[in-house]
Order: structure tokens, then C-alpha cells, then sequence
């Protein structure tokens, strides 16, 4: 198995960056936490919301929550696909899950 002119000197090229770390398989991708996250404040107002009345849409949890002084718009607010097989403790205990949280 051989290596193309072009991939032995990104290999190098890494080996002499970052020496024997540089050789290991990266996944492609950000790195870090998501740039559109919500604050831990917001999302503990958003589950104990929808904890509280969990046949209100996203829409409607946006809009109640910011009457009660919490900024955060609908797309904030989103309905977990896998609500049964979701942690009650990251998704709330209706299926509800936040923009920050999306773990499978």
C-alpha cells in the first residue's frame, strides 16, 4: 500500500509539527462546543418549563419564556426526535432537548 507524493508530505509534514501525535487520524469537523449554544441558565428555564407543560410547542415555550423575562427564540426550543431514548437529565423528561444539547 502506497502513499501519493501529495499525502507523504502532509504526513511529514505533520510528523515534524507535532511529532508522533501529528501521525494519528483526526476526525474531520469543528472542534470545541457549538457556537449557537444557550446559556445553562436559559436551558434550566426551558426544561423546567417543558416539565412543567409538555404538550406546548416550541413556539409557545419561546413566547412564555420570554414573557417571563428569559430571551430565547423558537429555534432555541427544539422537539427531540428520540424522545423515548433519550436521558431524562439532558433532554427533560418529555423529550424536550435545547439547541446545546443534540448527543445521540
Amino acid at each position: 500500500m502506497g502513499y501519493s507524493r501529495q499525502q507523504f508530505y502532509e504526513i511529514r509534514r505533520n510528523f515534524q509539527s507535532f511529532g508522533a501525535d501529528g501521525l494519528l487520524d483526526r476526525l474531520p469537523g469543528a472542534r470545541g462546543p457549538h457556537p449557537n449554544r444557550v446559556d445553562e441558565a436559559v436551558e434550566k428555564a426551558i426544561l423546567d418549563y417543558s416539565r412543567d407543560f409538555p404538550t406546548h410547542g416550541p413556539l409557545r415555550v419561546a413566547q412564555q419564556l420570554v414573557l417571563q423575562g428569559v430571551q430565547v427564540s423558537s429555534g432555541g426550543v427544539r422537539v427531540s426526535g428520540a424522545a423515548t431514548t433519550c436521558s431524562p437529565v439532558i433532554h427533560g423528561s418529555y423529550g424536550w432537548s435545547v439547541s446545546r444539547v443534540r448527543r445521540t
